[in-house]
């Protein structure tokens, strides 16, 4: 008896130096979604933001869809509503993070060019790494036409316009020139400078002439940019107000040379 007390008190004395105290706290452990997250590619994380993004999408639609069956307004007002629309902006949000990590570790690859693509499609613009990545890989990609009609009211910057020039002056392709053109020329527009505005319609006019026939997604770059043309020669401030006919809410004719010389509000509206 006498041995397997002896036995007992030494296990339980070499364990003593192991063993936690009362006071010691349990070891941490990650959630496993976090540590699954943590073992994932960037392209893993990407492809599962998009699945994310593309389910909280499809639920603001159903949602949208049984508000309009039960002829209910559609605003941010009511919870359903906005429930599914802040969990498609936030599924958004990590889908753009997402593709910004994919496009940093495989800047060359089609898939980090892709997912430039959403990001861009999801923000208006590009970021300065993006952007980065764009212009040292991706100037002479021919598909980059598609992208560059994105960026037609991304804000300015000499970073953006001397990509826009690079695929104007070293792109293979006529869609990718053509975009690029019209591009710079929608940004130098909006520019508060004349000889960017001067710059702005010597573009539109080459689209005219070099790049008409290229699709854009109202028509033809042709088509679009003789209405911007039209727009900096006729629509801007110190110009004349081109005529106007029309009916007034009474049915009577009327042209707005009429009122040459008073104060004139236009009011254009209409129904869809």
């Amino acid at each position: 008896m006498s041995r397997i007390w002896t036995r007992v008190a030494v296990a339980l004395l070499l364990g003593a130096v192991t063993l936690p105290t009362w006071a010691d706290d349990p070891p941490k452990k990650e959630p496993p979604a976090k540590l699954d997250e943590a073992k994932q590619t960037p392209a893993e994380k990407f492809a599962a933001a998009k699945k994310a993004q593309d389910a909280t999408a499809a639920e603001m639609n159903k949602v949208i869809a049984e508000l309009r069956k039960e002829k209910k307004e559609l605003n941010l007002s009511n919870p359903e509503l906005k429930k599914a629309y802040d969990a498609r902006n936030k599924a958004t949000q990590d889908l753009v993070k997402a593709a910004e990590e994919l496009a940093k570790a495989e800047p060359t690859s089609a898939a980090g060019f892709d997912a430039i693509g959403v990001v861009i499609n999801n923000s208006g613009a590009p970021t300065k790494a993006t952007l980065k990545i764009l212009t040292e890989h991706h100037v002479n990609n021919p598909k980059i036409g598609t992208m560059l009609s994105r960026l037609v009211y991304a804000p300015p910057s000499k970073e953006l316009n001397d990509f826009l020039n690079a695929i104007i002056e070293k792109n293979p392709s006529v869609d990718a020139k053509g975009n690029a053109t019209f591009t710079l020329a929608n940004i130098l527009s909006r520019s508060g400078k004349k000889e960017d505005k001067d710059q702005a319609e010597k573009l539109f006019d080459k689209i005219v002439t070099e790049f008409k026939d290229v699709k854009s997604p109202r028509g033809t770059l042709g088509e679009s940019a003789k209405a911007n043309l039209f727009e900096l020669r006729n629509l801007q401030i110190g110009k004349v107000v081109p005529e106007i006919e029309g009916e007034d809410m009474d049915g009577k004719k009327f042209k707005l040379s009429d009122y040459r010389g008073k104060v004139v509000m236009l009011d254009f509206w209409g129904h869809w």
